[in-house]
């Protein structure tokens, strides 16, 4: 039986039965056995498969594949079709992946069985990909998104197929050193702790054009997310930060404010601080760089453990007339404010017309305040808006006016 490849290897394998399961009487008297792949060798094969056989064996001269009636049938074909043909025969007429996949295969199978010094490749690598060497070959790279771990597991892995080295990391700094047009990288869901992000950032910070930065999802703590901040007071165009669930605590936040603080300039606008246990100490630590910061637009601490006299404190500072924002989108969802911290964040809003967004879903307060936050931050952002096409029209008029026939000839 023909198990088509557009069905994983996984799916396969979840409906074979078990050794175990084999053995049972009602599995041994089983007459139909879908999961058997082998049920139909000896029956002869239909006139469509036949048919496509003679197209397989003759497509060098005929190479058909899109006039073929159904999907299936351009699937049997090229599950079949020989990858030692000419590349300028298949290239502009395959497109299919997985044709590419089997090309390739048997041509690295045919390759190590002509080579004279046969070495088998090593099962458990201490190092993967050499960036350092890969990346200044794309010149006009500008973004890389990156996860170390397996992509298929069975029985027999072990946590160390998850883990990286140091040479890794070491490598992929340098590259990302080499790239001049990278603006954006992103390695998430990855076991990246203090050593290897230091070694990653060690060559970032000589690229001043990387903006974006996601280490979300990894296992910095307070020690790696120390490394970041000294990072920030390194690199001054470093426009957005993600640091989301990576078991940052207050030390971890002191980090990151005292590297924005110790900078000359930051450009930083957005930072992602979500799913980290920061609680009441980090708490204050946010409410410092909001009074010293004047370049933050975004600020996500959702799901980081506060309480309601954070909440309140946190209010207080937008409130207070020390902030210096331009304008300012917040999210405190997932926090347990409670009714004492509603009323205060509910005339922070209504207060400070640089706010322009403020999430408090799940927060313990009532309908009305979260309706009354939203509609008065709603109102700020028009409000916002209409003053920015003002300033524009302004300076349009102001730049018609220089550039008039009669201001030129005075």
């Amino acid at each position: 039986m023909r198990i088509p490849h557009t069905i994983p290897q996984n799916v396969i394998a979840a409906y074979r039965c078990s050794p175990e399961t084999s053995l049972l009487p009602q599995e041994q008297r089983r007459a139909l056995r879908a999961e058997d792949a082998s049920w139909d060798d000896g029956v002869i094969p239909d006139l469509k498969i036949l048919a496509l056989r003679t197209i397989v064996s003759a497509w060098k001269d005929n190479p058909v594949l899109e006039d073929l009636p159904t999907c299936t049938d351009r699937d049997v074909l090229l599950e079949t079709l020989p990858t030692n043909l000419p590349f300028e025969l298949t290239i502009p007429r395959i497109e299919d992946e997985f044709y590419w996949e089997r090309s390739a295969k048997d041509r690295e199978q045919t390759t190590r069985a002509n080579a004279e010094d046969e070495s088998t490749p090593e099962e458990n690598v201490a190092h993967h990909i050499p960036m350092a060497v890969i990346l200044p070959r794309f010149p006009y790279l500008t973004e890389i998104y990156l996860n170390f771990g397996m992509i298929y597991m069975n029985d027999g892995f072990e946590w160390r197929d998850f883990e990286f080295s140091l040479e890794d990391c070491l490598s992929l700094g340098e590259g990302i050193k080499a790239s001049p047009k990278l603006k954006k990288f992103s390695l998430t869901r990855s076991n990246l702790d203090q050593p290897r992000v230091a070694a990653i950032l060690q060559g970032m910070v000589s690229n001043n054009n990387i903006e974006e930065l996601d280490l979300s999802h990894c296992k910095l703590m307070d020690t790696g997310v120390h490394a970041v901040g000294e990072f920030l007071s390194m690199h001054q165009k470093l426009r957005t930060l993600h640091l989301a669930n990576n078991n940052i605590g207050p030390i971890g936040v002191a980090g990151i404010v005292h590297g924005l603080m110790k900078a000359n300039t930051t450009a930083l606008k957005d930072l992602d601080l979500r799913l980290n246990p920061i609680q009441n100490e980090g708490a204050n630590h946010i409410c410092a760089l909001l009074v010293r910061n004047k370049t933050l637009e975004t600020l996500n601490i959702s799901g980081c453990e506060l309480g309601p006299e954070d909440g309140i404190a946190l209010a207080g500072v937008l409130s207070s007339g020390c902030v210096e924002l331009e304008v300012f989108s917040l999210d405190v969802s997932n926090n347990n404010f409670g009714f004492t911290a509603e009323e205060s964040f509910e005339a922070a809003v209504s207060s400070c017309p640089y706010i322009i967004h403020l999430d408090s879903r799940m927060c313990n307060f009532s309908k009305e305040s979260e309706c009354s936050i939203t509609e008065n931050a709603h109102r700020n952002k028009q409000n916002v808006k209409k003053r920015e096409e003002r300033d524009k029209a302004a300076l349009s008029q102001s730049s018609n006016v220089y550039n008039s026939p009669s201001a030129k000839n005075l």
